[in-house]
Order: C-alpha cells, then structure tokens, then sequence
C-alpha cells in the first residue's frame, strides 16, 4: 500500500506543478555578528536581517519542455562595523 501512495503521488506530481503559472517565495532570514582578526586589526560585524523576495513566471511549457522566468529581490538591513 506504502509503494502505490508513493506511486500515485509521483505520478500526480507533474500535473500539479504544470498547473501553477505565478509563484511567490518568501525568506526571512539572520546574520549572526562575527569578530575577526586580532589586535590591533580587529574588525566586529553586528548581526542583521536578510531578507529575499523571489517571483517566477512559466511562459510557456508542453507535455516535456517549459519556458520560465524568475526575479529575485534582496536585502540586508545595515550593519554596524567597528575596527
């Protein structure tokens, strides 16, 4: 029964994916603050926010072949810097 669901599911797949035509994605992410090097060359980077915006768009596709776009939008929140 395990394998027939995992059979189904396979099969299934393709078409559903075929069906979406604008697709969205969302990542919020963090930077962790870092200190590197040693004195008298020491440099400290503050943690910050990530964040990413990513936009597709299926031009064109058949039964093997599919035609896409994709547009990615970043941004980091400023980060302090000291030496």
């Amino acid at each position: 029964m395990r394998k027939l669901y995992l059979l189904v599911s396979m099969l299934a797949m393709p078409a559903a994916a075929l069906a979406q035509r604008h697709e969205l994605g969302l990542t919020l992410g963090g930077l962790i603050s870092q200190d590197r090097g040693r004195a008298p060359n020491n440099v400290s980077l503050s943690g910050g926010t990530a964040l990413q915006a990513n936009y597709g768009y299926r031009f064109w596709s058949n039964r093997r072949v599919a035609l896409l776009g994709e547009v990615h939008f970043l941004a980091n929140g400023q980060r302090k810097i000291d030496s």
